[in-house]
């Protein structure tokens, strides 16, 4: 039943999914223990919650598009270099003259915790405004989902605010009866329990077959 599911959606009878929020990179500390502060050496990954999503739905092989604001500089054309690459639309993403890629720094200190410090001056992804989504036709997408820091920070909150009053006949998964809510929640548990045997985020999601292949192997009995 979940590869049915998984397969019918990969073949067109699901619109596209909308995914709103933050898109930034990573700076992950290689030197696991040390913390931020004693940290030396990091390595730059694709980022931000509302990407990892994105980029994890069309690897399950749903159409879907990505909205949000990114920044005018190399990190935010490696953004959308890496969707494009990814066979996502970007029709939605807006450039913002001025604005700067977030970039956050993430390291595990000497206990095990994870230590993590942003850096957003002049950030694109919590400037994108209410008008700058008029183009957007909620319509057209089966699912919205946006999130992330995103919806803490002004003008980005409202306009996401906005975009979601805009999109309220836009279906959920609410409107899913429980047996085929069942089969999707199984799918997204698969893809999450392969994601966290990995190192990265966007990266790191797997594909439709991985999902498949993880299912099959833990079927149960």
């Amino acid at each position: 039943m979940i590869s049915g599911l998984v397969g019918s959606l990969s073949m067109g009878n699901l619109s596209p999914v909308l995914v709103g929020g933050e898109a930034l990179f990573d700076l992950i500390s290689r030197a696991v223990g040390s913390g931020l502060g004693s940290s030396r050496n990091f390595e730059k990954r694709p980022g931000g919650s509302p990407f990892n999503i994105v980029v994890g739905i069309q690897r399950l092989g749903i159409p879907v598009a990505f909205v949000g604001k990114f920044g005018v500089d190399q990190f935010g054309e490696a953004l959308v270099d890496f969707l494009k690459n990814e066979s996502i639309d970007v029709t939605h993403i807006v450039r913002g003259p001025g604005t700067k890629t977030t970039v956050a720094f993430v390291a595990v200190d000497k206990e095990g915790k994870p230590e993590f410090r942003f850096y957003r001056d002049r950030a694109a992804d919590i400037a994108l405004r209410e008008e700058e989504l008029i183009k957007v036709q909620p319509g057209v997408f089966s699912i919205f989902h946006f999130g992330g820091t995103v919806l803490a920070e002004e003008p980005s909150a409202s306009a996401y605010a906005w975009l979601q009053l805009a999109g309220k006949s836009i279906a959920n998964l609410a409107a899913m009866g429980s047996a085929e809510l069942a089969s999707v929640m199984r799918v997204v548990n698969a893809a999450a329990a392969i994601v966290a045997t990995r190192v990265g985020a966007a990266e790191a999601n797997p594909t439709r077959k991985e999902v498949e292949q993880f299912l099959a192997e833990h079927r149960e009995a």
